[in-house]
């Protein structure tokens, strides 16, 4: 075999039977530590040749293995007693031995015995059993030999020492080098190596982090952008949305909503408030036709539409259902209208009047009449039996119901007969009026004598009478309505329609009126005053109906734009409503601490605790004894066992609430009259104001009540206080005085902090104690830091005495009440306006928020106590969905990016 340049550092030769595993991992250390030393930027390929396969049986070996040989400087030798018997081993060693140094070969004993014969210069063939016959007399002297025979295969052998060391031992044969040289330049290699690696890595690791950090700041960048595009989106969307408030109250509420979803900006909030109170619109039905007539059934379940291709429809009201379809004629339909009893349904129009049964499947009417007199308008009699028709030749005509027979026949009073566009009868049938030219005619049905009401030169399209007969209600093409009295002269005014007023009634109480008219609104009136309550909005075109729902709270209106809408008479829903008969006003109100009870002070010098929905009274607890001795708080201890009440006759009592037991009275007969008072929070301590009588006496007072001890007094510094506040943990006590409210420290009567204002004659601490409330004669409530004595707020809308301030139980909320009527609720500490609670009393005297939920409790003239659920102390995105209730169901759809997560 010709020599070659050198290949391979060494030739590794051994049986594939029991050493490839050794051979390989041998292999491995060798091509690390039997390399000469070269640079990083070197390329090395492995040096350590090992026959992976087992060679085929054939009479001489292969190139590739002659080819290695030649090129190997070194042959290691794995002796094992199957080495020793194989084949091809003896021949990879008798190929070295003939053409290479034995020096330059080294032994590896995996297996069998290796025992060197000094005497004869061989190995003991006798005690050896690992060595091939091909080295049989090849050394002059013992060869270099290491032992594996003690390495485990199926162990780790790069960690086991012995082997370590025998394949140190050998690289430094191979290299020609000390063994401890060979450790140590595999050390230092080893840690090169992982200098390297560890710098590579920490570059990479530095590279990562600046393209994770270059990576996280352009996200960052791009969420900022995307965020003040978001908060710029939105607060346009706001802009939009109070835009179109007064002109399109459903388009107000899906620009508000959107506004909202895009970004929750303190505007998309204030202008989704502002959507959501002004909008009462609770469900929509779609008919298709203009809507010229809707009327709901006695039980507000159904309503029935007259459509103008002369059918009559009825729906389920709640779910917008279609429960019967009935026809009248080709013509369209003017008027409809249920019987009391809910028995009948009648329909009017050009072709006469059909009246049908409502618990019938037939769709066949059970009478028709009026057909040469096409009625512009009929109704029934409240007894079910008679039809009044409203006819083309300025007849109204009296039909039976269940034949049609011959009518009775009124003509209005006038130089000329005009068409009747409207007919009604009073609750009690005593009355009938009709609406023909520029009049209402009224007559008593039983003596058939008529009353005449003109409305200047404008025709009058519209007329209804109040429940109890006493009132007539006219509407004419000037838009103007009025309230006419059936006794006197007076007439109220309701102004503010820009179109005819094509229907108007009453409300089931007659408090209340409810018109419908040419320039696209809807509005509710006071009966009594001609104060406007609410407008509605939403109608694409004329508004031809208006109908009040039998419990008064629901409105119906019916449009040109083929739609039949419901609203609700208040912008939040009443919950509960409290008698009172003797319509005494009501000076405080104030629920219990779970809310299940109410205590009212009324003028009628008593407080009452009422129970809750039912309105029933559980106690009556007498305060005064003459007739002005009127009752003018009244309060629950927070643990609801306690009722303390102070009034005019200058006592404050203190009552069991279960049994309605008296337990203290503090002041006597003298003493100046006490305007409000107040529990402390352990219910130890009774606080006072009230009037300082001669020398400018004390106007707040502090009782150890159970002692019936006096524990401070305060006075000097006005004629009268008007309120008093405990601090929620019981330590400050505030008064309100004149212009100022004053905070003692209730341990020692030390003055803390003197807050000025107007006229001030409520106050109220937050939960946290830390924010302080109180209204004014002027209108005005002012917010107060307790601590800092500085203003937070200050709160316009009023336009009289702010009677009442109190906070909701979370503190986000602020309700007050005023002698203007109204009740109102703000957003804490920012202010914003969230609702305005109607009520029918002129006056309100207090208002509070419940301890849990969202109730709110309003009193005042009239006696009556109202519970409202407070729909806008939400959080905003119960808000929208609130809004998404709101809308049409075609706005919905079309808004799912806002109203989405509300399905």
């Amino acid at each position: 075999m010709a020599l070659r340049p050198r290949q391979y550092e060494a030739f590794i030769s051994y049986s594939h039977a029991s050493d490839s595993a050794l051979a390989a991992e041998l292999q491995r250390i060798l091509n690390r530590i039997a390399r000469p030393t070269y640079k990083w930027w070197q390329w090395w390929p492995p040096r350590v040749f090992r026959d992976q396969t087992n060679l085929a049986a054939a009479s001489d070996l292969g190139a590739e293995i002659e080819d290695a040989l030649a090129g190997s400087d070194s042959f290691v030798l794995l002796a094992s007693t199957e080495a020793a018997a194989s084949p091809w081993v003896d021949r990879e060693v008798a190929t070295w031995c003939a053409n290479k140094s034995p020096d330059r070969l080294f032994i590896a004993l995996t297996a069998g015995t290796l025992t060197w014969d000094d005497e004869h210069r061989d190995f003991d063939r006798a005690r050896t059993s690992s060595i091939p016959p091909a080295l049989t007399r090849v050394f002059d002297a013992e060869p270099l030999w290491v032992d594996f025979t003690s390495v485990r295969i199926n162990e780790s052998p790069p960690r086991d020492p012995h082997f370590i060391d025998g394949a140190a031992t050998l690289a430094a044969a191979i290299r020609g080098s000390h063994k401890d040289a060979i450790v140590g330049e595999d050390v230092r290699q080893h840690r090169r190596t992982k200098q390297l690696v560890g710098g590579a890595i920490g570059l990479l690791t530095l590279l990562t982090a600046l393209a994770g950090l270059a990576a996280i700041y352009a996200f960052i960048q791009r969420n900022h952008a995307d965020q003040r595009a978001r908060l710029a989106t939105s607060r346009q969307l706001a802009a939009e949305a109070v835009v179109a408030l007064d002109t399109d109250p459903e388009q107000s509420l899906a620009l508000s909503a959107r506004a909202a979803t895009t970004a929750p900006t303190s505007e998309a909030e204030s202008a989704l408030r502002q959507a959501l109170r002004n909008s009462r619109l609770r469900s929509i039905i779609v008919a298709g036709r203009p809507v010229l007539d809707a009327e709901l059934d006695p039980t507000g379940r159904l309503v029935a539409a007259a459509l103008d291709d002369g059918s009559v429809h009825t729906w389920i009201l709640r779910t917008g259902k279609p429960v019967a379809t009935r026809r009248l004629a080709r013509f369209p339909v003017e008027t409809v209208q249920f019987s009391r009893d809910g028995s009948r349904l009648l329909g009017a129009g050009k072709a006469g009047v059909a009246v049908w049964s409502t618990s019938e499947s037939t769709r066949r009417p059970l009478a028709s009449f009026d057909e040469k007199g096409g009625p512009f308008a009929a109704a029934f009699s409240p007894d079910g039996k008679q039809v009044a028709t409203g006819d083309l030749d300025g007849y109204v005509r009296l039909w039976r119901t269940d034949t049609g027979g011959p009518p009775d026949e009124l003509l209005p009073p006038g130089p000329r007969r005009s068409p009747v566009r409207a007919v009604s009868f009073s609750a009690d049938r005593s009355r009938l009026a009709a609406a023909s030219a520029s009049q209402a005619t009224v007559w008593t049905v039983r003596t058939g004598r008529a009353r005449i009401f003109r409305s200047s030169d404008e025709e009058v399209w519209a007329v209804a009478v109040s429940p109890d007969g006493t009132h007539v209600a006219t509407g004419d093409t000037g838009g103007r309505g009025r309230v006419w009295s059936m006794r006197s002269t007076g007439a109220a005014d309701l102004n503010g329609h820009s179109g005819a007023i094509r229907w108007i009634a009453f409300s089931p109480d007659g408090k209340s009126l409810f018109t419908a008219s040419n320039d696209g609104t809807a509005r509710i009136w006071d009966a009594g005053t001609g104060r406007p309550l609410a407008e509605l909005r939403g109608h694409d075109g004329i508004v031809h109906s208006a109908a009040f729902a039998p419990d008064g709270t629901t409105v119906v209106t019916g449009g040109e734009d083929g739609t039949i809408r419901t609203w609700s008479t208040t912008s939040d829903p009443v919950l509960v409503e409290l008698p009172r008969p003797d319509r005494q006003r009501l000076r405080d109100v104030e629920f219990d601490p779970n809310g299940n009870r109410l205590v009212t002070a009324s003028e009628d010098r008593t407080a009452r605790i009422w129970r809750l929905p039912h309105s029933r009274v559980l106690q009556v607890l007498g305060q005064g004894r003459r007739a002005d001795e009127w009752a003018e708080s009244a309060e629950f201890s927070r643990d609801g066992r306690l009722v303390l009440t102070a009034g005019d006759d200058g006592t404050a009592k203190v009552w069991k609430a279960s049994s309605g037991a008296l337990l203290a009275t503090l002041g006597g007969p003298g003493d100046t009259p006490l305007y409000d008072a107040a529990l402390s929070p352990d219910g130890r301590i009774v606080a006072a104001a009230g009037q300082a009588g001669a020398g400018r006496g004390p106007v707040v007072r502090l009782w150890r009540w159970r002692q019936r001890k006096v524990v401070m007094k305060r006075g000097g510094f006005a004629d009268r206080a008007d309120a008093v506040a405990f601090s929620p943990s019981g330590s400050l006590l505030a008064g309100a005085a004149e212009d100022e409210v004053r905070v003692w420290s209730v341990g020692n009567g030390a003055l803390v902090a003197v807050l000025r204002g107007r006229e001030l004659t409520s106050v109220a601490f937050d939960p946290t104690g830390k924010l302080l409330a109180a209204g004014g004669s002027s209108g005005a409530v002012w917010l107060w830091d307790a601590r800092t004595e500085k203003r937070v707020a200050r709160l316009t809308g009023h336009s009289d005495t702010v009677t009442a301030v109190g906070f909701s139980a979370d503190g986000r909320y602020l309700v007050t009440a005023g002698h203007d009527g109204l009740a109102k609720v703000w957003t804490v500490p920012g202010g914003d306006l969230v609702t305005v609670l109607h009520t029918r009393a002129s006056e309100l005297e207090s208002a509070a928020f419940a301890q849990h939920g969202r109730s709110v409790v309003v009193a005042g003239i009239g006696g009556r106590a109202t519970v409202f659920d407070c729909a806008e102390c939400r959080p905003l995105r119960s808000l929208v969905c609130l809004a998404a209730g709101r809308v049409t169901p075609e706005i919905r759809a079309r808004e799912q990016e806002a109203f989405g997560r509300c399905d």
